[in-house]
């Protein structure tokens, strides 16, 4: 949403702390788009030790457990990036709606803190109806193609 009105993202500015994964080369959100899209054709990611830094998609089930005071500031632009794929392009209303009720119902009450990822991953299988590492595969293909 932030991106159709404004023609950027501000996401970064809830909450990051910094956290103890310095990843500069994702700070500039107007990037994201295109750094995603090059971090999805990685066919299998992996951490750099020296970079400190993910060569590739953070995988989903790492990118679930952080929290929003530690996440990377790649965590931030793939978390954008599968909001837009969840709830925005190319899915139905009714999964959209669906997604944000249960979704909304998960997160009251955490002052922005993670729930525990294998609630999220529930939520996210509740209403796609597939596993939520398949979803996943459909979300990177979907940023290669289409995003």
């Amino acid at each position: 949403m932030e991106t159709r009105v404004t023609g950027k993202t501000l996401t970064h500015c809830i909450a990051y702390g910094g956290g103890s994964k310095v990843d500069e080369q994702w700070r500039e959100t107007s990037e994201w788009r295109s750094r995603l899209k090059r971090a999805a054709a990685v066919r299998e990611p992996r951490f750099d030790e020296n970079t400190n830094s993910w060569h590739g998609l953070i995988p989903f089930e790492i990118l679930a457990k952080y929290r929003t005071e530690t996440i990377s500031w790649q965590g931030m632009a793939q978390s954008w990036g599968l909001v837009c794929y969840l709830i925005g392009m190319k899915q139905k209303e009714s999964k959209r709606k669906e997604y944000v009720k249960k979704f909304k119902k998960l997160s009251r009450g955490l002052s922005g803190l993670s729930k525990k990822p294998e609630e999220q991953m529930k939520v996210v299988e509740e209403v796609y109806g597939i596993p939520a590492d398949k979803l996943y595969d459909r979300w990177r293909n979907w940023l290669l193609k289409d995003f």
